[in-house]
């Protein structure tokens, strides 16, 4: 599980480290990632400085990474709503 980290992790080490969460994860495991609306997160004050990536590339690279998304909710109902992605290894 990675939760608020990846703001921190720059561009081109973006693929790479998704990489690596699935190569450690058991073919039974389970990837779960959390990141704040990015939309909403630009609004913040402390948010200068992080990398705010619309959840379209954080997509692509949990399934550059061979991994499939099976879950994506959003825990709240406003524009501030967490966003959690679940992926689990491709079977292919």
């Amino acid at each position: 599980m990675t939760v608020n980290t990846l703001y921190y992790v720059p561009d081109e080490d973006l693929r790479p480290s998704i990489d690596e969460l699935a190569r450690v994860l058991r073919p039974s495991g389970r990837l779960v990632v959390g990141l704040g609306d990015p939309d909403f997160m630009a609004t913040l004050p402390f948010s200068a400085g992080l990398r705010l990536r619309p959840l379209d590339e954080v997509v692509t690279a949990i399934v550059a990474a061979g991994l499939v998304v099976v879950d994506h909710r959003r825990v709240g109902t406003s524009d501030r709503a967490f966003h959690v992605f679940a992926a689990e290894p491709s079977k292919g």
